[in-house]
């Protein structure tokens, strides 16, 4: 009676065990069954034309923020002065995933780089398919304000001419010993008026001392005669 009993527990415990296994089994099958399609994810940027600038060259990096998220194919591109990129990733499973793009500051001469930086956030959703699907959305890492576009405006510093500022032109040198010609006239013309008076005052004493002579003679000539 005893082993009977015994025989039956364990058939029980058996089933129960079996019953376990099934629904193990089931699910393991179920959660393969709903394995998802991976997924290309795109990041586009660009660098916007440069004034002054015919040729250059920009390398753009991106960076996943932690170890869950998916590195992208690749995590550098250059591009050229008014070129466009994009960043692709391949992604397996939904979620919020968060990157860093920046621009890494170059070598070229008189070229101010962006420093601009963006934290970028690719949502992954699925569809009433079951297939994944995606949105991406940036913001500046150092205020959060969102951009219309992932752009990198670079500027070409000209070369800066030197102008002296003065207030008049300075003089030539002909103009300068022309203005001191000018000057030393001036004592000249005052030497010539000078000379003019004196000549005129020189006329009226000849005048006078032949008077004075004619008067002489005229008075020696009388008392000759009276004598």
């Amino acid at each position: 009676m005893t082993f009977c009993l015994r025989t039956k527990l364990n058939k029980m415990i058996l089933a129960a065990l079996l019953c376990l296994l099934g629904v193990f089994l089931g699910g393991k099958a179920s959660f393969a069954a709903f394995k998802y399609t991976p997924l290309e994810a795109e990041v586009h940027f660009k660098c916007l034309d440069v004034e002054g600038l015919d040729t250059a060259n920009y390398e753009i990096v991106i960076e996943p923020k932690d170890a869950t998220t998916p590195v992208p194919d690749e995590d550098r591109l250059t591009v050229n002065e008014s070129g466009e990129g994009i960043f692709k990733m391949t992604i397996t499973e939904p979620g919020t995933y968060e990157y860093l793009l920046y621009q890494v500051e170059g070598t070229q001469d008189r070229v101010k780089y962006d420093g601009s930086k963006y934290n970028v956030q690719v949502f992954v959703t699925t569809d009433d398919n079951k297939q994944l699907i995606y949105s991406v959305a940036a913001s500046y890492a150092d205020s959060g304000d969102k951009p219309s576009e992932i752009a990198f405006q670079n500027e070409y510093i000209a070369e800066e001419e030197t102008t002296e500022a003065t207030t008049e032109e300075e003089p030539t040198p002909r103009e300068t010993e022309v203005k001191k010609g000018e000057m030393s006239d001036k004592p000249k013309a005052d030497s010539a008026k000078t000379g003019d008076g004196f000549s005129g005052s020189f006329a009226a004493l000849l005048i006078l001392v032949s008077v004075l002579g004619m008067l002489s003679v005229t008075y020696i000539k009388i008392r000759e005669r009276r004598d």
